[in-house]
């Protein structure tokens, strides 16, 4: 069976304003979503700040499109049964309409209460998020007694702050986490400490093409010669969002456009025919960049040690040497709400197990069918065991099932950076690079024009 990473549809670019997404992470201790007590402060940070949640409404407005619809309508009626008193507008339009309204109406102080997107809807989230359209939730966290920042996996929730502030809080994060086989790794003369350092794996790609310069490195994004694979999964920074200065490291980017360019002119299919374990254990590719929520992981490990192999499940380094996870989706809410507090409910709903577990049963909302891993430490383990339940047809190689859900533990604890798709930044800027990729310039001379696009893109 294959299991497709999410497609970046990034040639969606609606207009700057037109916001999206954010408030930072919210969440009831151990997934409450009780009542919000709505005076006093539970820390002396919070009393310095001298906050007072918004008014008591009735009311609270959602919008959504045909992407997001399923999960959100699910969402809004187990939201309303907490709230009966509570009466939300859902209005599903067409993504296209979905966009124009949001462009409109929010800069104007309408719209929808709290927005829920995925990540690569934004033109840039950072942007959105410095022009103020977005609330910070800090002081609503510091005041509310039942939200605990530990239920949740704090490293990707404090990364997605934009100078001290969270305007965007995220539900599902993707690990940037690549599996191979022992095998395949031995024959190319591979080293797991290769595989540990942003420049090792860089070195590992290029090993593996000169051993091997008919197949693909990947398992999706051959048809782009993988740039667009290897930016996301090494985390790529182009400009840092909190200083606003470039941040292009050269040396590093050249080795990312290097092994892009050994690859070309590649194979014009965006995803490999064969299941990703297949695919390893023909030697058809390197790496599974396949797999992104935790049920896809562990049937990757599964499948691949079925075949006869060794599953190795490793981090893709960022230039830094550390490593990013991607944000998925995540909500916000807007500064023009009327419903401020509802709408900050919705957000800990979304925290809550009802949302973040994976499961059905209990009448649970599955909003894992979207790619990647819950934020909430609880349902993350809860997830891993409910998968691996399910997996009939692995149950001979049962006694490797801790291997794998300690090894997906191990990896999510190296994160300690989050990245975030910049649309329209990286539409702008591949063009410079490909210009190096597909021989059209030399790097100097594409990074030289990449270079001024960032320092006008910067300052617009």
């Amino acid at each position: 069976m294959m299991f497709q990473r999410r497609k970046s549809g990034y040639s969606r670019l609606v207009p700057f304003l037109f916001l999206l997404l954010s408030v930072f992470c919210l969440a009831a201790c151990s997934g409450s979503t009780s009542e919000i007590m709505l005076s006093g402060s539970s820390t002396a940070e919070a009393e310095e700040q001298d906050f007072e949640f918004p008014p008591e409404t009735d009311k609270l407005v959602i919008y959504s499109d045909k992407v997001l619809g399923v999960q959100q309508k699910l969402a809004v009626e187990r939201f309303q049964e907490l709230y009966p008193d509570v009466d939300v507008e859902y209005y599903n339009f067409s993504q296209d309409e979905y966009f124009e309204k949001l462009r409109v109406e929010i800069p104007a102080g309408k719209g929808p209460d709290v927005v829920y997107e995925l990540s690569t809807y934004l033109p840039d989230v950072y942007k959105t998020m410095a022009s103020g359209v977005f609330i910070d939730l800090n002081p609503y966290f510091a005041n509310d007694p039942d939200f605990c920042f530990e239920d949740y996996n704090q490293t990707v929730m404090d990364a997605c702050m934009l100078q001290g502030k969270r305007y965007i809080v995220p539900i599902v994060y993707i690990a940037p986490i690549l599996l191979t086989s022992q095998e395949i790794l031995d024959e190319n003369g591979i080293s797991a400490e290769m595989l540990g350092t942003y420049d090792g794996f860089m070195d590992a790609c290029q090993q593996y093409h000169q051993n091997h310069p008919d197949q693909d490195l990947l398992a999706i994004g051959a048809n782009d010669q993988f740039l667009q694979q290897l930016y996301e999964q090494t985390g790529f920074k182009l400009i840092n969002p909190d200083t606003n200065e470039i941040a292009v490291k050269q040396d590093q980017l050249k080795k990312l456009l290097d092994v892009c360019k050994s690859y070309y002119p590649g194979h014009d299919y965006l995803f490999i025919e064969e299941g990703s374990a297949e695919a390893l254990f023909h030697r058809n590719i390197l790496f599974s960049n396949m797999q992104a929520s935790l049920g896809q992981h562990l049937l990757g490990a599964c499948s691949v040690k079925l075949l006869g192999d060794t599953p190795v499940l490793f981090n893709c380094p960022n230039e830094d040497g550390g490593v990013s996870a991607e944000i998925y989706n995540y909500l916000a809410i807007p500064e023009g709400s009327p419903n401020k507090l509802n709408a900050y409910r919705y957000i800990k709903f979304f925290l809550s197990e009802t949302i973040q577990y994976a499961g059905m049963e209990n009448g649970n909302v599955n909003v894992q069918i979207m790619d990647g891993f819950p934020i909430q430490n609880l349902s993350f383990d809860k997830t891993m065991e409910k998968e691996l339940e399910s997996f009939d047809f692995a149950q001979k190689i049962a006694d490797d099932f801790p291997i794998y859900t300690d090894r997906l533990r191990e990896l999510v604890s190296e994160i300690d950076s989050v990245f975030i798709m910049r649309t329209e930044m990286y539409n702008s800027s591949k063009k410079y690079m490909f210009d190096y990729i597909q021989g059209r310039d030399g790097f100097e001379g594409a990074y030289r024009k990449l270079m001024n696009f960032l320092t006008i893109y910067r300052d617009e």
